[in-house]
């Protein structure tokens, strides 16, 4: 229930596969292993997650946390249910696919530097939504930030599903 910090002196130090039932008032995870989390994280303050291989948030788990930093070498999955009271920003090497609910209040900003699935919802209550890529890009699902929505991406566009901000403008940058 208090700070956790598993960051050893490099990434592939610890060495841990699942995630399940943990409470925290902060955790930093440095993991060289693939990480599967399949059961309810919470996190008061900010959850930092950096994977040397895949990640995958399950289907029926869910992150909560003030704020959600995910970096990675690999691919990530959120199938599941992530959500911020503050930021949530997600950078990863490989593929980021999202079929779940990455919800952020003030602000969620993805990169990646392979191809993006936006299946399920990203949104941004009170913030902007920022999604730069280098591989394709998919919208299928629900992208919405209050300020703003900004999509940008130097491989193919898939567009569908609905990109939408209430309360700021839309960009989207095709670069490729």
């Amino acid at each position: 229930t208090g700070a956790t910090s598993l960051t050893g002196s490099t990434a592939s130090t610890n060495q841990i596969a699942t995630l399940t039932n943990c409470t925290a008032a902060s955790f930093i995870l440095d993991d060289g292993e693939a990480l599967s989390i399949t059961g309810p994280i919470v996190v008061g303050g900010t959850l930092a997650l950096s994977d040397t291989l895949n990640l995958v948030v399950e289907s029926t788990s869910s992150i909560a946390a003030g704020a959600v930093a995910i970096t990675g070498l690999a691919n990530a999955t959120i199938a599941g249910t992530v959500t911020s009271t503050g930021t949530a920003a997600i950078n990863t090497s490989g593929t980021l696919s999202n079929p779940g609910t990455l919800v952020a209040s003030n602000g969620v900003t993805i990169a990646s530097t392979a191809d993006i699935t936006v299946a399920g919802a990203i949104a941004s209550s009170a913030g902007a939504v920022g999604i730069t890529g280098s591989g394709g890009l998919t919208t299928s699902g629900l992208v919405s930030g209050l300020t703003g929505v900004t999509l940008s991406d130097s491989g193919l566009y898939g567009p569908g599903g609905s990109v939408v901000s209430s309360g700021g403008s839309v960009g989207i940058a095709n670069l490729g």
